[in-house]
């Protein structure tokens, strides 16, 4: 992984899910050139990622997607899925369902140096696995 990069981008909770009886969650996530989340899959929650501002190429399954603001991205859970911005930086309202993520968000966030290793098993607490690191700028999403 870069070792220049956090291995969490920074993360606004927005809406909880003790506020909706745990079925949904609402983040906010930002993100720099060359950052993005580490390849996983959730066992428990899909997400919907919304783009406000910036660009990304999102990993899906065996598909990648160029993501531009106003662009909106489906991540069911049981798909491998990452990204990394493209653009200087990005902005992401990501909604959550059902909700759970807060837990492990909150145990990540009270680490100061997280290695890959604690992220790895702190995830698996919560029915994510960590399947690769985040993924290169791909030369082939260069063109509009």
């Amino acid at each position: 992984m870069n070792g220049e990069q956090a291995l969490i981008p920074p993360i606004r909770m927005l809406v909880a899910g003790s506020a909706t009886g745990d079925q949904l969650a609402l983040l906010e996530i930002h993100g720099s050139a060359g950052g993005g989340i580490v390849r996983h899959v959730h066992e428990l929650e899909d997400e919907v990622v919304y783009v406000l501002d910036g660009e990304l190429t999102s990993h899906i399954g065996a598909e990648v997607h160029r993501a531009r603001e106003g662009s909106c991205l489906v991540l069911p859970r049981g798909i491998e899925h990452s990204y990394v911005v493209e653009s200087g930086l990005a902005r992401l309202l990501v909604a959550v369902t059902p909700a759970g993520l807060e837990g492990f968000l909150e145990d990540v966030s009270r680490t100061d140096g997280m290695d890959v290793e604690r992220l790895i098993t702190v995830a698996a607490r919560y029915g994510i696995t960590i399947t690769g690191p985040v993924p290169e700028v791909p030369s082939i999403c260069s063109a509009p």
